[in-house]
């Protein structure tokens, strides 16, 4: 440490210029957490990833040029010889992507082209699955839930060879996530209204979903933030979806039943919820959304069958 007080100037120019934090800690003998330790008693915020003056000036013209002739940031930053997050946060602040490189190198890959155009069930479901439950950041799709068998079949159907996360939450319950890189398939949620931070803008999206196949998008909202509620004790049921009134208006309109209440919640402008107690009508709805369907979450999927199996003439073949 003392190595690191007595070049103290150096060091701190050496972060500032974007230089890997490796190659500056191996120098001085120290650990990473020690030079991280350092900096921050020198009062350098180590937490951000801010644009470094230095880091602009001096490589500006040559990260453009190297970005002109179609080399990704990972390559850019090994070409420096600095942080590839450094390299990529001043591209990010300048709205440049790489997703027009051809070559570009994605550590797993996936069906960029899934959301392209909604065609088939499972472009539908997914869909639906996203704008319900999903998050957009950057360039990233994530989708977080405590259902695996879900988590699964979504990693299938976009033949994604990354690994299923896992993580135990406070109450102790396992949730399991997928977090997907593609600019592309931003691209295309974005385009159809699934963007960031959505949950009190987003829209119903009528134009993007051909008629036939909305079934399989409201059974994906459903997955995502609905609820098939049953009381046997009392033959008591509720079929509903938490929304914006665009979402809610567009189950009310598309299943023809249900009414729509504001939330209670305090500072929900734009919260509403979509709900159906009227037993028949939740029946003609399970089966609308179920019926022949080859892609489902299975434990939502096994209320339906409950109440359905009390109407033998109602079926989901």
């Amino acid at each position: 440490m003392n190595s690191l007080e007595q070049n103290k100037e150096k060091v701190i120019e050496r972060y500032n210029s974007g230089e890997l934090l490796e190659n500056i800690y191996k120098d001085y003998n120290c650990s990473q957490k020690g030079l991280n330790n350092k900096l921050k008693q020198w009062e350098i915020n180590t937490r951000k990833k801010p644009i470094r003056k230095n880091f602009i000036g001096i490589y500006k013209k040559e990260m453009m040029k190297m970005y002109d002739e179609g080399l990704n940031c990972s390559q850019i930053a090994g070409k420096l010889k600095k942080e590839r997050s450094t390299v990529l946060h001043w591209f990010k602040v300048n709205n440049l992507t790489f997703s027009h490189i051809p070559n570009v190198v994605f550590k797993y890959s996936v069906d960029h082209n899934f959301f392209d155009k909604i065609d088939t069930e499972q472009k539908a479901y997914l869909l639906g699955l996203y704008f319900s439950d999903g998050n957009i950041k950057n360039n990233c799709l994530r989708l977080v839930m405590c259902d695996y068998d879900i988590i699964e079949k979504t990693k299938n159907i976009l033949q994604y060879t990354g690994p299923i996360k896992e993580r135990t939450k406070i109450n102790r319950k396992i949730s399991y996530s997928l977090i997907i890189s593609s600019p592309d398939m931003v691209k295309n949620l974005k385009k159809m209204g699934c963007v960031e931070n959505k949950s009190l803008i987003l829209k119903f999206p009528h134009e993007f979903v051909p008629k036939e196949l909305i079934n399989h998008f409201l059974r994906g909202m459903i997955d995502g933030d609905g609820c098939i509620c049953t009381r046997k004790k009392y033959k008591n049921y509720s079929l509903s979806i938490v929304g914006t009134r665009s979402i809610c208006d567009g189950f009310q309109f598309n299943l023809k039943c249900g009414n729509i209440y504001k939330s209670n919640k305090k500072n929900d402008k734009n919260t509403y919820i979509w709900r159906v107690y009227n037993k028949q009508d939740i029946k003609e709805c399970l089966v609308r959304i179920y019926k022949n369907s080859i892609i489902y979450m299975d434990r939502k999927y096994k209320k339906a069958i409950e109440i359905l199996e009390e109407d033998k003439s109602n079926g989901l073949g």
